[in-house]
């Protein structure tokens, strides 16, 4: 996990690191990254695990799972249980810093989107503070 620390940092990305799949799962909840990468094979509570506490819990960031494990019925696995993404070792760490680039860009038109809500002429800012706001009306 070193490489894949190293590999995020000198990218500009902020980076948290859990050596359990407990710990990973404690820190995504209290931190809540915009982006959990999930190794298959944690100790204790294992990736696919973890990636499915996190959506009961309503998580609402992207997942990207690593493993070894390159067989179909793994990738499908660790997709059914939520994950956004599934990446199998050794891998690139271009297409990687890839795959991260349009998990977040995804997770960004997202959030844009459930933002704003438009009805007709009317359009309502759900970041706006609803004291001070009023609806928009274009003319």
């Amino acid at each position: 996990m070193k490489i894949i620390k190293t590999c995020l940092t000198r990218e500009g990305y902020r980076v948290l690191e859990a050596t359990t799949g407990e710990r990973g799962l404690q820190m995504a909840l209290e931190e809540k990254p915009d982006l959990v990468i999930l190794d298959v094979m944690l100790p204790g509570l294992d990736g696919v695990a973890v990636c499915a506490e996190l959506r009961r819990l309503n998580f609402p960031g992207s997942v990207l799972m690593l493993t070894s494990k390159a067989e179909v019925e793994q990738r499908v696995t660790g997709l059914n249980t939520g994950a956004d993404d599934y990446l199998a070792k050794p891998f690139d760490h271009r297409e990687f810093i890839a795959r991260i680039g349009a998990l977040l860009r995804r997770q960004d038109r997202h959030e844009q989107k459930c933002c704003v809500l438009e009805f007709g002429d009317v359009h309502l800012d759900l970041e706006s503070d609803p004291r001070r706001a009023e609806p928009i009306r274009s003319s």
